[in-house]
């Protein structure tokens, strides 16, 4: 098992090559389910990104969580996601991970990536 490059950021995920295992810590801001696909929103000071897998189904907004061995996958209209597997760990943290994003902002983001999962699945 290669060992994950430790980002300090979400920001500098989007500087990682897709494939990658990367570590960063989190917070959960928004959570929804399409079919039978969870997904989470989550947040640091630096940013947004997605994150589908493995016991995403389980977390609430508020949640703080170090992810490692998280995969960085492709962009989606511009947005790098994290899938969760089995080597993926989700390790809650005691304390808050500070996050700048808004609700409206949050709001936003979250139609915007529902809907164009939505038309990626009619293609």
């Amino acid at each position: 098992m290669l060992e994950p490059t430790a980002i300090a950021t979400i920001l500098g995920l989007k500087q990682m090559p897709t494939g990658s295992r990367v570590t960063f810590a989190a917070q959960v801001v928004h959570c929804w389910k399409k079919r039978d696909q969870h997904t989470c929103l989550l947040g640091d000071e630096s940013g947004l990104i997605r994150a589908e897998g493995l016991g995403v189904e389980r977390w609430k907004p508020g949640d703080n969580f170090r992810i490692e061995h998280g995969i960085l996958q492709a962009p989606l209209l511009g947005w790098h996601w994290i899938r969760l597997d089995q080597e993926t760990k989700a390790i809650p943290l005691k304390d808050a991970v500070s996050t700048k994003a808004n609700s409206r902002e949050i709001l936003q983001i979250v139609h915007l990536l529902s809907s164009s999962k939505r038309r990626r699945l009619k293609k």
